[in-house]
């Protein structure tokens, strides 16, 4: 299955694989269509529906390139836009308690730094020590 724009084809589960092909800077942040948080969802969705194993690699290109750019409101929108997609995830979880969640994050590459104060959404999901 190919998705497009709406990311509404994975529902068909064929057996095939799925793919997503979007134009370059196509998914930043959350008005993108499709946003990273739909893609996630609609990902999981097809990967449970055979009731197998899998794994699951979500990856966002804005921190790398806001970082590259030193583009703070790029930043900041693509930890947004992660943090909605982890929410997700989160949601899964609850109802999927023997599943593997790893999260990890890629170098930052320009130094920038984000002064964020802690009413700011981008601050949303809890540490966990």
């Amino acid at each position: 299955s190919l998705l497009d724009e709406t990311a509404s084809d994975a529902g068909s589960y064929t057996g095939k694989p799925i793919a997503g092909l979007f134009r370059e800077n196509q998914i930043e942040g959350q008005k993108s269509e499709p946003t990273l948080q739909h893609l996630t969802a609609v990902a999981l969705d097809a990967l449970t529906h055979y009731n197998e194993p899998f794994l699951l690699l979500l990856e966002t290109e804005e921190l790398d390139s806001a970082g590259h750019w030193a583009n703070e409101k790029r930043l900041e929108n693509g930890l947004s836009a992660m943090q909605d997609a982890v929410a997700v995830v989160f949601d899964f979880l609850e109802q999927h308690p023997d599943t593997l969640f790893v999260f990890t994050s890629d170098h930052e590459t320009g130094g920038l730094v984000l002064n964020l104060d802690t009413t700011s959404p981008i601050n949303r999901l809890p540490i966990v020590h």
